[in-house]
């Protein structure tokens, strides 16, 4: 694995999110069943097909609805409905699932279908074959096929403001040369604390990977066009 040149930019950015707010809403979560019977059920029709949606349980109090913009941290399960199979469930990683409605980074159905959601609310989509499988960021999640349909069951746990962006290369880049040299990096990952990293040999290794993907010319640095984080105040 070559760590941040091959991760998906969703992953990456849930990583600094749950660095930059030092492990906040990135607690464990336990098991989870949805639960009520469909209150509420509408299609969404869109130029690459229609969703079903439907709303298992309503939330009791409902003071903000989800809207772009907004972080979402949801939980889900996901089904192949014709076999019944299921092949993706936040609870299997003991956490849930945080992401920005609106930014592309989820499938093309998960934002249209969430929004307008309560914290609280039990909300199923069925999706069909196609673009609505895909996100702007070209993301299927973990799709184990292109051409079935998919239900997902999500509960929103919470709405949150976006985080205020960061600009990670230059956190990495301490003596403001442009450049992130190795030692910056293994100093910056030290201070963040990055959760699996148990000892100096671990982290070297993961440097080594990110070096190997991101140092294009291989002149053991990473310049600001070769980054391939957060480098922007923007993003």
């Amino acid at each position: 694995m070559k760590y941040f040149d091959s991760l998906h930019p969703a992953i990456i950015c849930l990583v600094l999110f749950c660095i930059t707010q030092r492990g906040a809403y990135c607690e464990l979560e336990d098991e989870f069943e949805f639960g009520g019977d469909k209150t509420e059920r509408w299609t969404e029709k869109t130029e690459d097909g229609d969703i079903e949606i439907q709303i298992f349980k309503n939330a009791e109090e409902c003071d903000r609805k989800s809207e772009d913009g907004d972080v979402l941290v949801v939980k889900y399960q996901a089904i192949m409905p014709v076999s019944g199979v299921e092949f993706d469930n936040s609870a299997n990683r003991k956490r849930p699932f945080h992401f920005t409605l609106g930014e592309g980074r989820v499938m093309k159905a998960w934002e249209i279908g969430l929004k307008g959601m309560c914290i609280g609310e039990q909300r199923g989509l069925t999706i069909p074959p196609g673009p609505l499988q895909k996100g702007d960021q070209g993301s299927g999640a973990m799709i184990p096929h292109d051409d079935e349909i998919l239900t997902y069951a999500f509960e929103l746990l919470a709405i949150r403001d976006s985080p205020p962006p960061i600009n990670m290369f230059k956190e990495m880049d301490a003596d403001g040369d442009n450049a992130i040299q190795k030692e910056e990096m293994l100093a910056y990952l030290k201070n963040e604390g990055l959760g699996g990293l148990k000892d100096e040999e671990t982290v070297d290794d993961v440097i080594d990977n990110i070096f190997e993907g991101q140092d294009q010319d291989g002149d053991q640095t990473i310049s600001h066009a070769e980054f391939g984080g957060p480098k922007h105040d923007e993003f």
